[in-house]
């Protein structure tokens, strides 16, 4: 019997089920991946607040990456919330002492930075580590605009200021780079992709006045994640990947008095 492409995603939980590892097994399942996760934090949030985060022991993630690596033969890792420069180390060790054993996911990285609510889930010396130890084994580092300017020092306020940082960031680490367009200046939403040594636009719709927006970069990254394992190359597992975040904003549903969530449907 054929191997199902499995997906792995480290990442923290969202107790809301809308950001996080939800996300990220819900995008994997879209895609027809088998979805495997290794919790880094616990979170208490829902769409409008993020109200406290746990940090799982570094030992307790490096069991959870471990136990299933050493099981399911997994073609694509995407990480997200990392959280800490203890974390980060962890997952970095763990995925090199694989790769000197020949087992190489494809690696996505979802720099989780701000939540959509503006609360902080990294600090500096996390960026730092994330930027040393994760970036160079990465294929492709997504992020958001304001994440993009903290990653490479420079004000992005137009598309040729998105390019030049794309630039900047691949030749810097060595892999691609793909600056998301949903805090962008357009009235498309155009992301950003520094592939091969050429800037590539993915304009997308733009929805206005969406109902919601909490999970989206999770979303993206898992979705190219997702296509990846299913052996997609970079360029169509981006595209298909932000096709299936338009989708899962135009069809929000509500999710409680106030609260709306993304729900990808065909």
């Amino acid at each position: 019997m054929k191997i199902h492409p499995v997906a792995m995603t480290i990442a923290g939980s969202d107790s809301s089920g809308g950001a996080g590892v939800q996300a990220d097994l819900r995008a994997f399942r879209w895609f027809n991946v088998y979805g495997s996760s290794a919790i880094t934090c616990i979170t208490a949030q829902n769409p409008e607040e993020v109200r406290s985060v746990f940090a799982l022991p570094v030992t307790e993630v490096r069991q959870q990456i471990e136990t299933v690596m050493d099981s399911l033969q997994v073609k694509a890792v995407k990480t997200g919330m990392l959280y800490s420069s203890d974390i980060i180390n962890e997952v970095a060790d763990v995925l090199e002492e694989y790769k000197a054993k020949g087992v190489e996911p494809k690696l996505v990285i979802d720099p989780v930075m701000i939540s959509t609510s503006g609360v902080a889930l990294i600090n500096d010396e996390a960026i730092q580590t994330m930027k040393e130890r994760l970036f160079p084994i990465a294929k492709i580092v997504t992020p958001n605009i304001p994440e993009a300017e903290v990653l490479s020092g420079m004000k992005i306020s137009s598309l040729d200021d998105m390019h030049a940082a794309a630039k900047k960031l691949a030749i810097e680490f060595d892999t691609m780079f793909l600056i998301k367009g949903g805090h962008g200046f357009d009235a498309e939403a155009t992301d950003v992709l520094f592939s091969y040594n050429a800037v590539i636009q993915l304009k997308g719709k733009r929805i206005e006045n969406p109902l919601c927006t909490h999970g989206t970069g999770c979303s993206l990254g898992s979705a190219i994640a997702a296509c990846l394992a299913q052996e997609y190359d970079m360029d169509a597992a981006v595209k298909l990947a932000k096709d299936y975040v338009t989708i899962g904003i135009e069809k929000a549903c509500r999710i409680g008095e106030k609260s709306y969530g993304m729900w990808p449907r065909k």
